[in-house]
C-alpha cells in the first residue's frame, strides 16, 4: 500500500519480517537501544512525546525535532536496511537512518 504524500511517500509493505524475524528484532531493540522520551511544541504548548524514541544509524529530524544519534547502525540494522532495499526501487538511495518507537 502506498500514500504519496507533499514531501515523501510512506510505503507499507506486509510481512515483510516474518513473526520469528520481528520478534528478534523487537528483542533486539528492547535489549540495546536507549530509548528516551522527548518534548514537542504543538499548538502554543509544550508537550511529552506519547512514545519513546531512539535514532540509529545519522541525526534524524521530524516535526521540528532534531533527534541525535544514539545508536550505530549495527549488523542487526544493517540487515534490515539490506532486506529494504530489495523491494525498493533501484535507483532508490540507502537509508543511512532509522527512527524507532516504542
Amino acid at each position: 500500500m502506498r500514500l504519496p504524500l507533499t514531501k515523501s511517500v510512506i510505503e507499507y509493505i506486509p510481512d515483510f519480517l516474518n513473526k520469528e524475524q520481528s520478534f528478534s528484532l523487537f528483542d533486539y531493540c528492547m535489549d540495546n537501544l536507549p530509548f528516551e522520551e522527548h518534548k514537542l511544541f504543538l499548538y502554543g504548548r509544550h508537550l511529552i512525546q506519547p512514545r519513546k524514541t531512539c535514532a540509529v544509524g545519522t541525526d534524524f529530524f521530524y516535526s521540528g525535532t532534531k533527534l541525535k544519534n544514539a545508536f550505530s547502525l549495527t549488523k542487526e540494522f544493517e540487515d534490515i536496511i539490506d532486506l529494504l532495499m530489495k523491494v525498493l526501487p533501484e535507483n532508490h538511495p540507502r537509508p543511512n537512518a532509522i527512527l524507532c518507537n516504542y
